[in-house]
């Protein structure tokens, strides 16, 4: 017999726990009860990197270098390499494009602006409003990850840092953004 105290009562814990206890019992161990509890201390995951990331020698050496960066000493310390790989990723989809900004040195807002004009982009008229406006937000989102990565990150001699958590929303928008598009311009 199985009884289930926990505080998560959903369909997959209960899969899980049945799974546990049918292994178990196939090894001689009958279980009676499986106890489970919650952990409040449990971080969520980082958004990861696309796995299709354009064949830029600097970009995926950047993806590499902020993943260990998270590991390792955290997302202050990451923020340069994904704002990094995200600017380098947007210069090869202008440049592919056939679509590069007029300024000799375009910055990452202006690279975004020229790319989100891909044709791939365009999306079913019945949400293309509502995209249009996630784009248009991203934009803004690209401008305050440069203006942290400049003032508030490992990438120059800052004196004041952002917190962690900060930090984490920075590399996770910019991986945000630069997934979605590695997703719409395969």
């Amino acid at each position: 017999m199985l009884h289930y105290t926990s505080k998560v009562q959903d369909e997959a814990q209960r899969f899980a726990n049945a799974n546990i206890a049918s292994v178990f019992s196939h090894l001689g161990f009958p279980l009676r009860f499986i106890v489970v509890e919650l952990d409040n201390n449990a971080s969520i995951d980082p958004v990861s990197s696309p796995v299709s990331i354009a064949p830029v020698e600097v970009v995926i050496r950047a993806l590499r270098d902020a993943q260990q960066l998270l590991a390792t000493t955290g997302a202050v310390s990451a923020i340069d390499r994904v704002h990094t790989a995200l600017h380098g990723y947007l210069k090869w989809v202008c440049e592919q494009a056939g679509n590069m900004p007029a300024s000799k040195d375009p910055s990452m807002t202006e690279l975004f602006k020229a790319v989100v004009k891909h044709p791939k982009l365009s999306t079913a008229a019945s949400h293309s409003e509502k995209i249009e406006r996630i784009l248009k937000a991203f934009a803004a989102a690209l401008d305050a990850v440069n203006q942290v990565r400049n003032r508030g990150s490992m990438a120059h001699a800052n004196e004041a840092l952002v917190d962690e958590a900060d930090a984490l929303l920075v590399v996770n928008a910019a991986r945000t953004i630069l997934r979605y598009l590695d997703d719409r311009l395969k």
